[in-house]
């Protein structure tokens, strides 16, 4: 099957998410997959050409090597204000270059104004269209005043979509709100795979991050969103020598990056904050595996409200319980797992870890005890292949649907 994907984010440089998981398995299965991105963080790469060049990669890789997923970047102007209207009119060229000469069977959307036009034109070639969601997309516009006008797009694509799989029971409600006929809907959750943690490789992490053996390590891993809570979190636990015996390690970029590293360059704050920037994706599971408790404590943003996120999963599969703030989409996803850990809000989660550890005679084996449940739970969910099996059918389903309506 060939398939072109269209999205309105870095593919080649942004955290690894599902849809990178699946698509590569699929590609490294014998499926043909073309992918339109865009580097959204063009203004943060410091001084570069006013024109971007149309960028090929032939064989991007996140989590398959070899996958052979080709990404192409359209050319735009690097000049706030341009850069994504000449990216969007570069992007329809893209599109009309692959309808004609990839000539793909089927279309999968996971942006916005991309995804428009893609609609308009694989209606234009008789090509199926498909629309994969796991965020609630129009809150996560930027500027921020352009979300009335990315929410009717939103609708608009996923109403005329032949098929909308969703990643989170949460979004179910969201669909309906958009008015997206059920009969088109499609659940597939997130792949699950219980691992194993090597103590002695966990030990070498800890001792190399500066973590003593009686301290707690919370770890957090993903993209550093402003409403991520990460910055409220810091700060209680970097102001108050009550916490000293608790250690924050974040791994990943974005917006709060600056904000975080500055908080850790304080007198006695590198000690207890450790701010690791972008890591290899192959080096998480170690980062996770020397932790004792995995953090989402998100504030209650708009962007989060239906949503679990990946790195949730990622605690899980090896076994971390998680500090996590009680969202609506958590709540019914996980809301009666005893791994979980609910606070009020992100300036109440050291707190509440600190008040739940208290007078336990080892803190840390307490958190492993908690952490355990998350096996039980991993037996009842499905694992990435029949995930990405399931996801291929869902595409199979959409191009045996006749003309794209």
């Amino acid at each position: 099957m060939r398939i072109l994907v269209v999205q309105e984010t870095d593919w080649i440089e942004r955290n690894p998410i599902l849809h990178h998981r699946m698509l590569e398995s699929l590609a490294l299965a014998g499926d043909e997959v073309l992918v339109l991105d865009y580097e959204i963080l063009w203004r943060s790469k410091g001084p570069r050409p006013l024109v971007q060049r149309r960028r090929e990669v032939l064989d991007s890789t996140k989590f398959h090597p070899g996958s052979g997923v080709r990404v192409v970047r359209p050319a735009m102007l690097r000049i706030p204000g341009l850069a994504r209207p000449s990216w969007l009119a570069m992007t329809t060229i893209e599109l009309v270059r692959a309808f004609r000469g990839f000539k793909p069977e089927v279309v999968v959307a996971y942006g916005l104004s991309n995804a428009l036009v893609a609609r308009f034109l694989s209606a234009a070639f008789r090509v199926p269209f498909a629309f994969h969601i796991f965020d609630s997309l129009h809150a996560l516009a930027d500027p921020a005043f352009l979300a009335p006008v990315a929410r009717v797009v939103e609708a608009t694509v996923l109403r005329s979509s032949r098929v909308v799989v969703l990643a989170h029971r949460g979004m179910q409600r969201y669909l309906r709100d958009m008015r997206v006929p059920q009969s088109r809907v499609r659940f597939i959750m997130n792949g699950f795979e219980s691992r194993e943690i090597d103590p002695g490789r966990a030990a070498t992490v800890r001792h190399e991050l500066g973590v003593g053996d009686a301290q707690v390590m919370i770890v957090f891993v993903g993209w550093l969103y402003d409403h991520s809570g990460l910055r409220e979190l810091a700060r209680v636990l970097t102001e108050s020598e009550r916490y000293s015996q608790y250690r924050l390690v974040v791994a990943g970029d974005g917006d709060l990056l600056p904000e975080l590293r500055a908080l850790s360059d304080k007198p006695g704050g590198g000690s207890r904050l450790v701010v690791l920037g972008r890591v290899p994706v192959s080096d998480i599971p170690d980062l996770i595996g020397a932790a004792d408790v995995g953090l989402f404590a998100s504030q209650a943003s708009a962007a989060m409200r239906n949503v679990v996120p990946a790195k949730v999963d990622e605690y899980l599969e090896l076994g971390k319980p998680v500090l996590a703030t009680p969202l609506p989409g958590m709540l019914l996803e996980l809301g009666e797992l005893s791994s979980m850990i609910w606070v009020d809000g992100p300036e109440e989660a050291l707190p509440s870890l600190h008040a739940m550890l208290e007078g336990k005679p080892d803190a840390r084996a307490h958190l492993r005890q908690l952490g355990a449940a998350a096996r039980e739970y991993g037996r009842r969910r499905e694992t990435w292949p029949i995930v990405t099996q399931r996801f291929r059918a869902a595409l199979e389903e959409t191009r045996g649907g006749g003309p794209a309506p």
